[in-house]
């Protein structure tokens, strides 16, 4: 009897020694994000919609040192255009149309000039979301509630920012028939010119 009150101390110890010595680690719940053409409402659409990709970055700010870091979408040449809340950036492309301090809203950009690479972050909490747009659509929603959730439908927005790749420029090319037009001109030009030169 005094061998099975014995184990039972023993065990009772080693049980508190474990309980209260060994660190116990709790698992992160990676952040996710969505992306698409329509507005998360049930946790199947997307966060930013019109967006085509999507990444992110948690402990970090939404800084233009902090983009060179990480590449978003594998592209290294990322250029902050403007920041909704703090005016940061060189001004290549107008974001308008976001509200922060709030966890969900719109977003608008007057004019993509011709670039194809273009991102938007959601900063928000210890981190941000990059989405890559659909540059066929120059508007679209924005929502909070499944990137960084909290009790009242997701933290507030505490910054958006747009970002563009200056390498990713369409050349708009010319038309087909305007060397041939340019060269038509030359050749009237130079019959002008003779016909100026007989005639002197």
């Amino acid at each position: 009897m005094r061998l099975v009150d014995g184990l039972k101390v023993l065990g009772s110890l080693v049980f508190t020694v474990i309980l209260f010595v060994v660190p116990v680690h709790a698992v992160a719940v990676p952040v996710m994000c969505t992306f698409g053409d329509e507005l998360y409402p049930d946790g199947t659409a997307a966060d930013l919609t019109t967006s085509t990709d999507c990444e992110v970055h948690l402990g970090i700010n939404d800084t233009e040192a902090n983009v060179a870091t990480v590449d978003p979408f594998g592209i290294t040449d990322w250029v902050r255009a403007d920041k909704i809340a703090g005016g940061d950036g060189d001004g290549e492309l107008d974001l308008s149309g976001v509200a922060v301090d709030v966890n969900s809203g719109t977003w608008s950009i007057a004019d993509f000039k011709g670039y194809t690479s273009i991102f938007l972050t959601l900063k928000a909490s210890d981190g941000f979301a990059a989405y890559l747009l659909d540059t066929a659509f120059s508007s679209g929603e924005w929502t909070t509630a499944d990137l960084f959730p909290s009790g009242d439908g997701g933290k507030d927005l505490s910054h958006m920012s747009l970002y563009y790749s200056p390498g990713s420029v369409t050349v708009v090319p010319l038309p087909a028939a305007f060397p041939l037009y340019g060269a038509g001109l030359a050749l009237l030009g130079l019959v002008a010119h003779r016909r100026r030169s007989k005639s002197a």
